[in-house]
């Protein structure tokens, strides 16, 4: 390409490239309109609060009574200890569903709780299949109350969501 057309399309091309961006940011986006602010001040009214009487006291002075005997206060009945909930670091904190690409390490902590603490028989892999799946919604029919019926549901997902996460977590930190 010879110089005397170089600059000229390079003029072009700049030119084309400040059109597009103008036109793009103010005309679609609308950053460019100057809108004033309002210079009116929002005033919020405050309603005045109420007058507080007080009673006056009495002072008249207790002339030839004699005070009565103090009653003897009634021991305090022993406040129980509160019992201190274990407090555990979330077991596991993804979702997790067949089907989808899920986090391994998260299916794999899932593996192991279902082996180790429910008795499932259940390959430790890393993937998210139907043995994983069967196991996971035999949890949820068994905890129906907390897992399903907050969501309205009578029957098992299989998805390890935010209900039938916490409810895993709740049973790892019951078993550490």
């Amino acid at each position: 390409m010879s110089n005397s057309y170089k600059w000229p399309l390079i003029l072009v091309t700049l030119l084309w490239a400040v059109g597009s961006w103008y036109v793009y940011t103010c005309t679609i986006k609308g950053f460019c309109r100057a809108e004033a602010p309002d210079p009116t001040p929002v005033v919020t009214p405050v309603p005045d609060p109420e007058p507080v009487v007080e009673e006056p006291l009495d002072l008249k002075p207790i002339i030839n009574e004699e005070a009565p005997e103090p009653e003897p206060e009634p021991e305090p009945e022993p406040t129980p200890e509160p019992v201190a909930q274990k407090q555990c670091d979330p077991y596991l904190w993804d979702n997790i569903r067949l089907g989808q690409r899920n986090n391994y390490g998260q299916v794999q902590k899932l593996e192991a709780f279902l082996r180790d603490y429910r008795d499932e028989d259940v390959p430790e892999d890393g993937f998210y299949g139907r043995d994983d799946d069967a196991a996971v919604r035999r949890l949820q029919v068994e905890y129906a109350s907390d897992v399903l019926a907050p969501w309205g549901l009578s029957t098992s997902t299989g998805n390890v969501m935010s209900t039938t996460r916490k409810k895993i977590n709740e049973l790892y930190c019951a078993q550490q």
